[in-house]
């Protein structure tokens, strides 16, 4: 369910961007602006000062000291619940179907109208995933190009409806608790199935999970 205010966090170098970004919001008391950071380091600094409050971040990728795509597997591994927007004017394939792969919750260009990123927030906060046709794209450039690698990771026994639904949750960012709630079982059977996913497909880790799940179009 989705919150009565959702906070939002920008991470960009530069200063007049996050200025204009903050007359879209101005206009829609659904959002509220926690804070600002001019690079990754700063950022990672801030989301741990508001402990757990922020919701989405809209994060660019070239940034001084650490990058948008550093700063995207370092928050994931220690916010996983955070979802990433992405917002920047490079349209370049690979670099946006990486940036998904490794965690981000979607890709907007720099100048998509401000309208439209706050229907982006909104539907990243609520469904864990933004998908645009750049997106949709990029991740099938990359499969053609990748398709070998691809192919040689992953062991391709299928799974099972359950499986299926369980891999959707995960892609979704859902802990094994409210996996287990939405499906009536238990956490601890979760998690069996979520390590019997792991053997089955040949992944060790829940980037594997979320890979395969793009992969496979298990995540829609």
């Amino acid at each position: 369910m989705i919150k009565d205010i959702i906070n939002v966090a920008i991470a960009d170098d530069h200063e007049l961007f996050r200025k204009g970004l903050q007359t879209a919001f101005k206009s829609n008391s659904q959002f509220k602006i926690l804070f600002e950071a001019s690079d990754g380091i700063d950022l990672l600094s801030k989301i741990e000062f508001q402990k757990g409050k922020v919701d989405v971040i809209l994060l660019d990728i070239r940034m001084p000291n650490l990058d948008g795509s550093e700063a995207t597997i370092l928050i994931k591994q220690k916010y996983p619940l955070i979802k990433i927007l992405i917002l920047s004017m490079y349209d370049d394939y690979k670099s946006i179907a990486n940036l998904v792969l490794k965690g981000a919750n979607g890709y907007l260009l720099k100048d998509s109208t401000g309208e439209d990123i706050l229907k982006a927030i909104k539907h990243v906060h609520m469904h864990g995933f933004y998908g645009t046709e750049i997106v949709d794209n990029a991740l099938a450039s990359f499969h053609d190009i990748d398709r070998k690698e691809i192919l040689h990771n992953f062991n391709k026994k299928p799974l099972n409806e359950q499986e299926k639904k369980v891999m959707k949750f995960i892609c979704e960012e859902k802990s094994s608790a409210e996996i287990a709630e939405i499906l009536c079982l238990s956490a601890r059977t979760i998690e069996g199935i979520r390590l019997k996913i792991m053997k089955k497909i040949g992944v060790k880790n829940a980037a594997g999970l979320v890979k395969y799940a793009l992969h496979e179009n298990l995540n829609s």
